[in-house]
């Protein structure tokens, strides 16, 4: 009796693992907006350079004489595009990594564009379009200075939409306590006979992933632990200094409790410690 079975053939394999490669692929680009996003803002920018490009080929071909908004360009040197009539300066093109000065070719083109000189879809204000222009001998090739990348948790870098919350590996943790130096600070934490006239200072807290530090002082009397409160200063502050001298009596105990935060989060996300201290005698 013959068997008429038979497994797949390697070219059978290889089609149904392109296959599964495909839909992966496309499953992927399905749940991850971001990249949907990063995928259209790139398609738009290399369409409109090259509108503008074509542009400048029929403004240059269109009369008997080439505009001199274009045959004036200097050669070899990256240009800035902005809209019509905008005031000269410069714009940080972050594409070639430089700032560049600005090129006001809007009135020459923008016939041939049925439209307005395209803006950047980054760009929501001011007269830069995004775009830059370098004129090589008789040819002029239009780039963009904004392109999109998809931002990756774990990439190393600390983008503007990571956060210590959604990405400690690249922005930092958000729960590093402040470094605090007794070194560092008078009076000395838990030392009696400290002067009166005593300014309280600690180590500036320096936190991974940037952002300003900021801190906030709470003076108490007759107690060690940083309860009672004395006196405490109105906001948060990014001086690294607390001067409680108004304040203190001869042979007393006090605490105080410093907190630190990154600026912007809530209070009860401030890590703080409690130190004491004892005032010398009159």
């Amino acid at each position: 009796m013959l068997n008429n079975h038979r497994g797949f053939t390697l070219m059978e394999l290889i089609v149904a693992i392109l296959v599964v490669a495909v839909l992966l692929a496309v499953v992927y680009r399905a749940v991850n907006p971001e990249k949907r996003i990063v995928d259209t803002k790139n398609a738009v920018r290399l369409q409109e350079a090259s509108a503008i490009e074509k542009a400048i080929k029929s403004a240059l071909i269109s009369g008997t004489d080439a505009p001199a908004s274009l045959t004036n360009v200097t050669a070899n040197t990256y240009y800035s595009l902005i809209s019509n009539g905008g005031t000269p300066g410069t714009y940080a093109c972050s594409q070639l990594g430089q700032t560049i000065n600005t090129l006001d070719i809007a009135s020459t083109v923008t016939p041939f564009l049925g439209g307005a000189l395209p803006v950047d879809p980054d760009i929501t204000s001011g007269i830069n379009t995004g775009y830059y222009l370098i004129r090589r001998g008789n040819l002029f090739d239009v780039g963009y200075c904004n392109w999109s990348i998809e931002v990756t948790c774990g990439d190393s870098i600390c983008s503007a939409s990571e956060t210590c919350s959604s990405c400690a590996t690249d922005c930092g943790s958000c729960s590093q306590a402040p470094i605090v130096s007794d070194a560092g600070r008078v009076p000395i934490h838990n030392q009696i006979g400290v002067a009166m006239g005593g300014i309280l200072s600690w180590t500036a807290w320096t936190k991974p992933g940037g952002g300003t530090v900021e801190y906030y002082v709470t003076l108490y009397i007759g107690t060690s632990d940083c309860t009672g409160t004395l006196y405490q200063t109105p906001t948060w502050s990014t001086d690294t200094s607390f001067n409680p001298s108004g304040f203190m009596h001869a042979e007393t105990l006090y605490s105080w409790q410093l907190k630190a935060r990154t600026q912007g989060e809530n209070d009860d996300t401030a890590y703080n410690t409690c130190y004491e201290f004892f005032t010398e005698t009159l």
